[in-house]
C-alpha cells in the first residue's frame, strides 16, 4: 500500500491511511477493474479520487475527462472538489466552471480559490511566454512547481495586455497584475513585488484566498527591512482578520509585537481588538 504526498495534520494522515488500507480504494485493483471495462460513473469517481491520491498524473488527465463527461452537473460539492485538483488548462472542464461560477464553487473550496485557479492557468498559458520565452512549467509533487526558460529582462507588458484584452477582456487587468507579481518574484525585485501585490489586493481583495494572502505576506516579510515588515504586518493582519482568518491575523500581530519587543502600542491594541472580535478598520 502506498500513500503519496505530505499530510498537514494527523487527521489527514489517518484518513489517507484508511483509504490506502481499504480494499475498495487499493489503486492497482481499481485500475485492473477499469482496464477490464468498468466505466460506471460511480466507479470512475472512486478511481479518480484514488488516482489523485496516488499522483498518477497522466492517467488523471485521461480519467478526469472520461468521468466528467458522465456528469450532468459539475457543480456538485464532490465534483467541485475533484475539479479543483484536476483543472490545469483552459481546455479542462473545470476552467469554465471556476471562471463562470466562482461564488458557488468557493462555497466548497474556499474564498478566492476559484479565481486563483483561473489566474494560475492564464499565467501559465499566456503570460509565461512573455516572461520566460520558451519556458515551461513542471510539477514536482507536494505542491512544488518550477519554471524553465530565461527570465526576460524587459517584458513586453503592452503586448501581454493586448493579448489578454483580446482573449479574456473581463479578466485582463487582474491577470496583468498577477503576471507582474509572478515576474517580480522570479526577478527578486521585492519593492515592485510589494507594489503589485498591494494593487491586486486593493482591486481584487474579494478574489484573494487566505492562502495567497499568507504567501504574499510571507515573501514580503522575509525580504523587507524592519520598517516595511511592520507596514506589511499591519496591512496583512487586518486583511486576514477582515476575511475571517482570525487565527492567521493574530499570529501576524503577535509576530509584530515580538519584532518590536512590545514597544509599538498600535500592535498591542490591535491584538486586543482582534481577540475581542472588535472592528479594526
Amino acid at each position: 500500500h502506498k500513500i503519496y504526498g505530505a499530510s498537514k495534520t494527523s487527521e489527514e494522515f489517518i484518513t489517507k491511511s484508511k483509504v490506502a488500507l481499504d480494499p475498495k480504494f487499493q489503486y492497482l485493483s481499481l485500475k485492473r477493474q477499469y482496464e477490464a471495462g468498468n466505466k460506471k460513473s460511480e466507479f470512475l469517481s472512486v478511481l479518480l479520487k484514488s488516482a489523485i491520491q496516488n499522483q498518477d498524473k497522466q492517467f488523471i488527465e485521461k480519467l478526469a475527462t472520461e468521468y466528467y463527461s458522465t456528469q450532468k452537473d459539475l457543480l456538485t460539492k464532490e465534483n467541485i472538489m475533484m475539479l479543483a485538483v484536476t483543472t490545469r488548462k483552459s481546455s479542462d472542464p473545470g476552467f469554465a466552471v471556476f471562471k463562470n461560477n466562482s461564488d458557488k464553487a468557493d462555497l466548497t473550496i474556499g474564498k478566492g480559490k476559484s479565481a486563483a485557479i483561473i489566474r494560475t492557468i492564464l499565467f501559465d498559458e499566456i503570460a509565461l511566454a512573455f516572461i520566460r520565452p520558451g519556458g515551461t512549467k513542471t510539477y514536482y509533487g507536494g505542491g512544488m512547481i518550477g519554471y524553465s526558460g530565461t527570465l526576460n529582462e524587459v517584458v513586453d507588458w503592452k503586448g501581454l495586455k493586448i493579448k489578454l484584452d483580446s482573449l479574456y477582456p473581463e479578466l485582463s487587468e487582474e491577470i496583468m497584475i498577477f503576471a507582474k507579481i509572478g515576474y517580480f518574484e522570479m526577478a527578486k525585485n521585492w519593492a515592485e513585488y510589494s507594489s503589485a501585490v498591494s494593487e491586486l489586493l486593493a482591486k481584487y481583495n474579494n478574489r484573494i484566498s487566505t492562502d495567497d494572502l499568507n504567501q504574499y505576506a510571507g515573501l514580503i516579510l522575509w525580504n523587507s527591512d524592519e520598517d516595511k515588515k511592520l507596514m506589511c504586518l499591519n496591512k496583512y493582519s487586518n486583511l486576514l482578520y477582515k476575511s475571517g482568518d482570525k487565527d492567521g491575523a493574530l499570529k501576524l500581530v503577535e509576530g509584530a509585537i515580538e519584532l518590536t519587543s512590545g514597544k509599538e502600542k498600535h500592535f498591542v491594541e490591535l491584538l486586543e481588538k482582534m481577540k475581542k472580535g472588535e472592528k479594526t478598520w
